[in-house]
């Protein structure tokens, strides 16, 4: 028996209280950082919507581009319509009116033969009235040939060339070795490179 009058099978266990202490505690702390601190969900759902923001811009902005590009369109295909209206515009008054410097030319000529057919009818003098209309014929030949190109086709003497040349009667000769232009009957002209008439002809050919 010990001392006290107390044996070691009276003793008591100690229990340590400060473990539920603890576990309560951390349990406060872990509840509270639950409280304090955003859940997975929320932080995915703020970065949905910051995304969805920013999308919603680019379409807003993508938008306006594309309506600035079909404006540009519109502008560019109304101008090049109004192009092609005035080109065809152009060319039906440059085929109505081609003529209108070859008339101004010719109209002077044309008081000329007015005049000489007045002169005619009351002049005695026959060779002055040839003599006139020479000069109307001259400067008619004149303005046709130097100031717009004419040129009249070489006929007589030359080889038949039947681009140029229109054979309007056609006799043969023993002396002829070719084809040849043996009289002309009306002159041919051509501007340039083009035949604007040829020549109306009498052709001697070697007889067979």
């Amino acid at each position: 028996m010990s001392k006290g009058g107390k044996s070691a099978g009276d003793a008591k266990p100690r229990v340590r209280k400060d473990d539920g202490v603890t576990e309560e505690i951390a349990g406060k702390e872990f509840q509270a950082g639950e409280e304090e601190s955003p859940t997975v969900q929320e932080t995915d759902e703020a970065l949905v919507e910051d995304r969805t923001a920013e999308l919603e811009a680019k379409v807003v902005e993508l938008t306006k581009a594309l309506e600035e590009v079909k404006d540009k369109a519109l502008r560019r295909e109304a101008e090049i319509d109004n192009y092609r209206k005035r080109l065809i515009r152009d060319k039906e008054e440059a085929v109505t009116y081609a003529n209108t410097r070859l008339l101004g030319d010719l109209i002077p000529v044309l008081d000329d033969l007015e005049r000489a057919i007045s002169a005619a009818e009351t002049a005695t003098d026959v060779q002055g009235i040839r003599d006139g209309i020479v000069l109307v014929e001259q400067r008619f030949r004149g303005i046709l040939m130097k100031d717009w190109g004419l040129e009249e086709i070489e006929a007589e003497g030359q080889d038949f060339d039947p681009n140029l040349h229109e054979a309007y009667l056609m006799t043969e000769s023993e002396d002829c070795p070719v084809e040849k232009v043996a009289q002309v009957f009306s002159k041919g002209y051509k501007m340039h490179d083009r035949i604007i008439r040829p020549a109306k002809v009498k052709v001697i050919k070697p007889k067979v």
